[in-house]
């Protein structure tokens, strides 16, 4: 605005500063040219009226040659001799009879002195008149003529001109400053807290329609950021991983879940293509196949852990505009799944072999092929492994409840040294067939938890400690400040077993496990025992020198 302003005033400076030296130069050239054409009229005619009542008007004219004079004086016979020139020598002068003013005289009536010619030429002002004589006298101004005096004040006036231009230009940068700062300082931004109708009337329509404007965009900006921050808080509080991206396969937006997945910062993956979070072939593929509009997914591991894409194709019009892509953790549900089967195909074994046991010595008994003294051991062998079966339903049926178990009932408070000493003496007879010892230690601390659940969670420990541990060795169980430790000076556990020792039916030596008559589930049920009742359990042990469960209460 401001520079059209400016070229306009520019541009209307020179229009009239032109135009107006144009008719100033057109004025002088019309007066100067008149003056000149009436100064020669009147000598002409005065001249003439000497010359008519002269005789000698040679002799006259010689006189006046002899003054200094800037105009010419012609005296030409009627036949156009030249005979008389106040700059020249008349002989050498051609004949005049056919130039127009010589002849437009000559045709003038013979004592018509008042009649005459005139003509003004590029560089010469000249009037011919008849005398009573029929000689033709003419008069020129040849040094002041016309254009060469609109010469001389072109000049000055150009030089006028140039400063009255500049003059204006001052004039017209001050007062496009006067016109556009009214504007120029009106702050759209602030438009609904501003006073503009000062400013100038014809505009007040149009900052109306502003004002008007803004409040709707501000509106709708609310709006929006009601919006995004609504899809952002739940984004964010997803456990999911979320991803949106245009068709170009740039990241539109990128939740926590999804950046801490690819291991990545939100902001800087932010418009940038999908694969600076993941190069991998497989997603490429995937994200192909939305692009073309199918909807698909993928089973992918990353890092440790494993995920499950979903890619789901966003349209427009029947065109796709951008892909939705969700990631949901599966890994605990594929351990889940891979537990359940070794479980099932666990628990298939561990019923075949005492099922087959019972089978095969009744089988034998009932077909009369024992001998009378081997039924006694093939009985004992039989009533054995049923104790085993039924040791091992029992297990699988404890681990079924806890399972099913979200929290355990019948919470109590009770005594955690009074609970330890009762399951101690129920093992006694057991540990004093092999031996060892059962030592306790430490202070009494209460719990609120399940009585049965936290004695079954004790005996277990216990009882594994005396299977697994050294003839005539040591079982010693500490207590300290809400925790509890079961130590032995048994087999030991090798460090890369540690993790899963608490599987089920997981054994580190499943020779010496059916020795010692192990279902592999006793561990297991002390882990879920101990999760339930808001409990922790760690291991410490030295392969060869013994192993210590350590049980925490939280508070």
């Amino acid at each position: 605005m401001y520079k059209k302003i400016s070229r306009s005033m520019h541009f209307l400076c020179i229009f009239s500063i032109s135009l107006t030296a144009i008719m100033i130069l057109s004025a002088v050239y019309s007066g100067f040219n008149s003056r000149i054409k009436t100064v020669l009229k009147n000598q002409a005619v005065m001249l003439s009226d000497i010359l008519n009542t002269c005789d000698d008007k040679l002799s006259l004219l010689s006189g006046i040659n002899g003054t200094s004079s800037d105009m010419r004086i012609t005296l030409v016979a009627p036949d156009g001799t030249v005979l008389f020139d106040t700059f020249a020598d008349p002989k050498t002068l051609k004949n005049h009879a056919e130039r127009p003013e010589i002849a437009t005289a000559m045709a003038q009536g013979t004592g018509e002195a008042t009649r005459f010619s005139v003509n003004t030429s590029s560089t010469v002002s000249y009037y011919a008149i008849r005398l009573s004589d029929g000689n033709i006298l003419r008069l020129a101004d040849v040094t002041n003529s016309v254009r060469h005096m609109f010469a001389i004040i072109a000049l000055p006036v150009l030089f006028i001109s140039a400063l009255l231009y500049l003059l204006c230009v001052l004039i017209s940068a001050i007062l496009t400053d006067n016109i556009t700062d009214p504007i120029n300082n009106i702050n759209l931004s602030d438009i609904n807290n501003q006073d503009y109708t000062n400013v100038y009337s014809e505009i007040v329509p149009f900052m109306d329609k502003i004002r008007a404007q803004n409040n709707e965009i501000e509106r709708q900006m609310l709006k929006l950021k009601e919006r995004k921050n609504r899809f952002e808080i739940i984004s964010e509080n997803i456990s999911e991983g979320l991803v949106t991206l245009d068709s170009d396969g740039n990241v539109l937006s990128i939740n926590k879940g999804a950046a801490d997945i690819f291991g990545v910062e939100a902001s800087k993956v932010l418009h940038k293509s999908f694969w600076h979070c993941s190069d991998s072939p497989v997603l490429a593929e995937c994200f192909k196949k939305a692009i073309s509009g199918e909807k698909n997914s993928v089973i992918i591991s990353i890092g440790k852990k494993s995920y499950n894409i979903f890619y789901s194709p966003v349209f427009k019009e029947h065109s796709v505009n951008g892909i939705l892509m969700l990631i949901f953790n599966i890994t605990e549900k594929l351990e889940a799944e891979q537990s359940r089967r070794e479980f099932t195909a666990n628990v298939s074994h561990e019923l075949k072999t005492p099922l087959t046991t019972i089978l095969g010595y009744s089988q034998i008994i009932n077909a009369g092929l024992a001998k009378p003294e081997d039924i006694t051991r093939f009985t004992a062998k039989i009533e054995n492994e049923s104790t085993r079966l039924i040791n091992l339903i029992d297990d699988i049926i404890k681990l079924s409840r806890l399972d099913e178990q979200s929290a355990p009932p019948d919470m109590q408070k009770i005594s955690m040294l009074s609970t330890i000493t009762d399951v101690s003496e129920q093992l006694t007879q057991k540990a004093a067939e092999r031996g060892i010892s059962i030592n306790i230690s430490g202070e009494d601390f209460k719990i609120t938890a399940n009585p049965l659940q936290i004695s079954e969670l004790i005996y277990n420990l216990v009882e594994n400690a005396i299977k697994y541990n050294k003839e005539s060795g040591n079982v010693h169980i500490s207590l300290s400040e809400r925790s509890f430790s079961v130590s032995d000076t048994g087999i030991g556990i090798p460090s890369e077993f540690s993790d899963r020792i608490f599987e089920r039916f997981f054994r580190i030596d499943k020779s010496r496990s059916k020795s010692v008559n192990g279902t592999g589930l006793g561990l297991s049920i002390v882990k879920h025992i101990a999760e339930l009742n808001n409990a922790k359990i760690s291991l410490k042990s030295v392969p060869g020198e013994g192993s210590t469960f350590t049980v925490s209460f939280k508070d």
